[in-house]
């Protein structure tokens, strides 16, 4: 059993900022159907994006190196990227019939994340390399160096569920034209660039649900991608508690 304590439907006030800001790694997905040959995708992005101004740096994954036909027949394998392109302020992550765009290290807000994924969008409308979109996923990844359990409004269980141990939460529910996927996972060891610490993972991410995919394309997908991170936004900040809120000094501006 698990239910939210704060009432969702009366919207919990979301801010602009925390401080601390707990965002890690943020990644927009994008699945689709293409006309072109399956390995001219990565050639065909690699090209708009090389230019004078903003040089980029294109590196294959290790899944590149399985062949083609195999990769496309393998439901496990056919949506992976097969190769990573560096362009400055984001990484892309490209594959045949896939392109994630990720922000990780230093999250800059939501806005400065919204103008790359809108200028990424610009430049793939110069290709023809999508002639369906079947999938449009936004995912945010945050740490806490605490025992995240302690700090939600979530209900898990009975009053034995453990605290203090290692423990993973996972859940997967639909709600207006979305698919909300949240992971919460504690007792962790997360080590990056600027972390190297004890804690918890909180892990949303907003799939646009299949029956709202009709008609989704490249002219009208931003307002798509920005409903996704309004449901992500609603529910971290329904998630935790508001005294917790209060410590991570919000910034409602």
């Amino acid at each position: 059993m698990l239910y939210l304590r704060k009432n969702r439907g009366a919207m919990a006030k979301i801010a602009k900022k925390l401080n601390p800001c707990p965002i890690i790694e943020a990644t927009l997905e994008l699945r689709f159907q293409t006309q072109l040959p399956p390995d001219a995708v990565v050639g065909v992005l690699y090209n708009i994006f090389q230019v004078e101004s903003a040089p980029v740096a294109l590196s294959p994954l290790p899944i590149s190196q399985i062949p083609v036909e195999i990769r496309l027949n393998d439901p496990n394998l056919r949506y992976k990227p097969t190769h990573k392109l560096q362009v400055s302020g984001f990484d892309a992550l490209i594959g045949s019939n896939v392109l994630m765009l990720s922000i990780s290290g230093e999250y800059k807000g939501w806005d400065n994340f919204k103008e790359h994924i809108a200028m990424f969008i610009e430049k793939i409308k110069q290709t023809s390399i999508m002639s369906t979109i079947t999938y449009l996923g936004l995912r945010y990844l945050n740490f806490f160096n605490n025992d995240i359990f302690e700090k939600i409004n979530m209900l898990i269980g009975s009053s034995d569920f453990p605290r203090g141990n290692p423990s993973v939460f996972k859940t997967e529910y639909k709600k207006e034209g979305h698919v909300e996927v949240l992971q919460i996972t504690s007792g962790i060891h997360l080590k990056n660039a600027t972390i190297d610490a004890d804690g918890s993972l909180i892990d949303i991410t907003s799939v646009l649900a299949q029956n709202h995919l009709q008609g989704v394309n490249l002219d009208n997908i931003n307002d798509k991608i920005d409903s996704a991170h309004t449901a992500v936004e609603q529910l971290f900040y329904a998630l935790l508690s508001e005294e917790y809120i209060q410590s991570l000094n919000p910034g409602y501006e």
